[in-house]
């Protein structure tokens, strides 16, 4: 027996028909109209089926449909109280609606259909963000729930030109994406490359926005990402009224925005609810730990093993005498302990906050002492380590801080074949290949004179009146009528 169309729907829709629901029933004055319902028993609020859909239908629709008048119409306008129903006549949007949990009612043996969204997932509330820290900003962090995001956005930017465009992805998973912008200021290049880089993902499964991101960039082996992630909902407000393309998920617990530039990873929320003196002085330090970051561990090698004469009498007896006994050479003093830091910390991450924390503190402790009592590393070598260590913890943005404790390593094994010569030939490479790196179209690292009011220092916030240049927006301007600035 041929299916009806509502059993084919069902059956392309699921593997699984114990979860979906197929109820049948009579309605109209001589109850001579028959309906069909389909919906999943896992994903719908029954409440609202019950009231909204079955009781107006069985229980007060006591006329005869009009001759020349479509069903379905009728039925909208004059039965069903739910706004959000339509009438949808595609069999892979009906199928796509169901599994999404809606809920669809057919007339007699029509092949189109009115879904509701009777949707009910469950979400938790909004709380502070945890990947984003910041003292003075609001503490509204991102919703796995799509629908709850987009509620907050337009909540926080009532701008006309806000743009929203939805899709989906993932041949298996059908995951909702969102593509968010100002129109009026977005650059046209950059939201038609994302836009055709979404639309050309070729994937059965995708859960998290970390693996957009490395399917869309250009360089997806680069040590420097490409695209901002985060879970400040006032984070992202500020990229997108910037000009930036803010990408949203569902499910996921963070939001991405792109174009990235290099210097945007060392800024942070409270350096524009600070004082000009107070933010300037933190976006310095900043990017004075990235430098110590990445130099002095390789410096120190360099000192100890290959320009000893470039140090003082004084510093050189005291580094001799330290490392008097001492069976590892100062690289390995290096590489060991930089190790055992980065267990430390990857384990401190997969462990519960509390425990994590706390095992961190202690191990490093225990760790640290017993290495220098044993005589394994000398105090000079865990001084240097302990410094590098607490300036990683300067960078705000935990992808870019990833990427700069990567670094480390290629630095200390050039530093460690072929000294300073080995040191600078990494740096070299390192700084061409972020002036040589573009994300979706604009430069990585590129120095233009008005934007160097907002870049290692943050001047006063009536003087930026100018958009970042290097972004090469449509409207270049914050303030109106400044445009000679």
């Amino acid at each position: 027996m041929e299916l009806s169309f509502a059993d084919k729907i069902i059956d392309n829709s699921t593997a699984s028909k114990n979860s979906i629901v197929k109820r049948n029933f009579l309605i109209d004055k001589d109850k001579s109209t028959k309906v069909t319902i389909i919906y999943s028993d896992l994903t719908v609020n029954k409440n609202q089926i019950n009231l909204d859909i079955l009781n107006p239908l069985m229980h007060h629709f006591d006329s005869n449909f009009k001759d020349n008048t479509d069903p379905y119409e009728f039925l909208l306008m004059t039965v069903l109280p739910m706004a959000n129903a339509y009438i949808e006549t595609s069999f892979s949007n009906l199928v796509s609606e169901l599994k999404c949990g809606k809920t669809l009612l057919f007339i007699e043996e029509n092949e189109k259909a009115i879904v509701f969204d009777t949707t009910n997932f469950t979400y938790r509330a909004i709380q502070s963000p945890t990947i984003t820290s910041s003292i003075a900003a609001a503490k509204e962090d991102i919703s796995e729930s799509l629908e709850q995001s987009m509620s907050m956005l337009k909540r926080h930017i009532k701008d006309p030109s806000l743009v929203i465009d939805s899709l989906t992805i993932g041949r298996r998973s059908k995951t909702k994406l969102n593509i968010c912008y100002l129109k009026d200021i977005a650059n046209e290049t950059v939201v038609s490359t994302i836009t055709e880089k979404l639309h050309s993902v070729d994937i059965d499964n995708v859960q998290s926005l970390g693996g957009v991101q490395q399917l869309i960039e250009n360089y997806s082996a680069s040590f420097f990402p490409q695209s901002f992630i985060t879970d400040s909902f006032e984070s992202i407000v500020c990229k997108i009224y910037e000009g930036k393309v803010v990408l949203f998920m569902e499910g996921s617990p963070y939001a991405l925005s792109a174009p990235a530039i290099f210097v945007e990873f060392f800024q942070n929320l409270d350096d524009y609810n600070q004082r000009t003196l107070v933010a300037s002085f933190a976006r310095l330090l900043r990017f004075f730990a990235l430098i110590v970051v990445l130099t002095l561990p390789s410096l120190y090698i360099i000192l100890t093993k290959f320009n000893p004469e470039f140090l003082l009498d004084k510093y050189i007896r005291a580094i001799v005498s330290a490392r008097s006994g001492i069976p590892l050479t100062p690289f390995l003093e290096m590489f060991v302990m930089e190790f055992i830091v980065e267990l430390l910390r990857e384990g401190g991450i997969r462990l519960p906050s509390k425990v994590g924390q706390t095992l961190s503190i202690v191990s490093g402790i225990i760790i640290g002492d017993a290495a220098i009592q044993s005589n394994i590393i000398s105090p000079p070598a865990l001084f240097v380590i302990g410094i590098s260590v607490v300036c990683t913890f300067l960078i705000p943005n935990y992808q870019m801080a990833l990427s700069i404790r990567l670094i480390k390593f290629p630095l200390l094994i050039l530093s460690n074949l072929f000294g300073a010569f080995g040191f600078f030939f990494g740096m070299y490479l390192m700084i061409f290949m972020l002036f040589n790196l573009d994300s979706y179209g604009i430069d990585y690292l590129e120095f233009f004179k008005p934007d160097m009011k907002d870049t290692f220092i943050r001047n006063k916030i009536p003087s930026l009146k100018r958009r970042p240049k290097i972004l090469k927006l449509k409207d270049k301007y914050r303030e109106r009528g400044t445009k000679n600035d």
